[in-house]
């Protein structure tokens, strides 16, 4: 925050009021004193100490009193939107029960309300428990429900919060029982189709931003075919402006250039492979020339299918030219670039320790 240049001087001088204060007091005094004793010099330079030291005295003080009184101003504003109700009321056309917290917008519109225990609020056909917050024209933006309730045709639980994008549209919320719902799904040519999946019940599900509230985000109760890769049932299933985003697979699955067994995490990027996971316990899978053990996390370069990065877990080495390597690996499009020593080594007559990094000039110095 910027401040202009005479803040921090004005300030000090609020802060040595007390000193001022004292110094002018002092100098008050010993010039009516000097004055009643007929001592005309000393009198003359009091007087000349007091002239001196009473501007220093009036800034201090005018500047303190200013922001004291900016802070009371504050502070009655905040309690003017912020406060306790005593007896129900109705605040944007929300019904506020007796003992509820409110919290307003500088215009006066609503903006959270606080619920003692046990007391609960309608609003944007729902209950709501706790703490709400709400948007423009007392709409509910998020809050936390107090019983099942079905927020445009998704079944929402209690007890868990919920939020909006806007008025028409969910953003959020914990699912009440096993749901069906319809998305639309952009094939590869182009075209669209509408495709109906089962979400699981007691599992967070979301809807996507630029979707018109369809979903994007969820736990699947039953196997999903999603543009050519089977989704297993359980796992999270996400979907970005109608395109499968991610999901674990139910079985062995073409992604890229390699094929993947089931129980592998795959993502994409506007539908394009962009990285994978492989199950944490299973064989080795070959690609890319390499051996990848189980749990291994491999990234394709952007808009390309070759290697950029691997991630192998500590206790367990892919092969690169010979020299056993794990942890994060990094390759150009293909090229081994840079990678740790899973084991102590002798590389180009030097040894080297296990953790130490090794680059593509290391094993290929020629």
């Amino acid at each position: 925050m910027h401040l202009p240049w005479w803040f921090l001087p004005l300030s000090m001088l609020s802060l040595a009021v007390p000193v001022t204060s004292l110094l002018l007091i002092g100098s008050g005094t010993g010039w009516f004193i000097s004055r009643r004793k007929g001592r005309g010099r000393p009198a003359r330079i009091f007087a000349w100490c007091t002239v001196a030291i009473a501007p220093f005295w009036l800034a201090g003080t005018g500047f303190g009193a200013w922001m004291i009184s900016g802070m009371m101003a504050e502070d009655a504003e905040r309690a003017r939107l912020n406060y306790k109700v005593s007896e129900a009321t109705v605040i944007d056309g929300v019904d506020i029960p007796a003992g509820a917290k409110v919290s307003l917008n500088n215009d006066g519109t609503l903006r959270a309300v606080s619920l003692p225990d046990g007391v609960s609020l309608a609003a944007s056909g729902a209950s709501w428990q706790h703490v709400i917050d709400f948007g423009a024209h007392g709409r509910v933006s998020d809050g936390s429900l107090a019983a099942d309730a079905v927020i445009h045709g998704i079944p929402c639980r209690r007890d868990h919060v919920a939020d909006f994008w806007d008025k028409d549209h969910l953003r959020a919320c914990t699912l009440s029982r096993d749901t069906t719902v319809e998305v639309t799904i952009k094939e590869t040519g182009g075209a669209s189709r509408t495709q109906s999946f089962a979400c699981r019940a007691e599992t967070p599900i979301e809807t996507q931003v630029l979707g018109h509230g369809e979903v994007g985000v969820c736990t699947l109760a039953a196997l999903a075919e999603i543009g050519g890769v089977a989704c297993a049932a359980g796992s999270e299933l996400k979907l970005v402006n109608g395109m499968l985003d991610s999901c674990t697979v139910a079985k062995h699955t073409r992604f890229g250039p390699i094929d993947l067994p089931s129980g592998s995490f795959v993502a994409y990027s506007a539908g394009r492979p962009e990285w994978f996971r492989l199950p944490p316990a299973g064989p080795a899978v070959d690609a890319f020339g390499l051996s990848l053990p189980s749990g291994t996390e491999a990234g394709f370069c952007f808009q390309s299918e070759a290697l950029r990065r691997l991630a192998v877990d500590q206790a367990a080495y892919v092969t690169v030219e010979g020299v056993k390597l794990t942890g994060a690996i990094e390759f150009d499009c293909g090229l081994f670039e840079r990678g740790a020593l899973f084991e102590d080594v002798t590389v180009g007559g030097k040894q080297l320790q296990r953790g130490e990094f090794v680059s593509r000039a290391d094993l290929s110095p020629h």
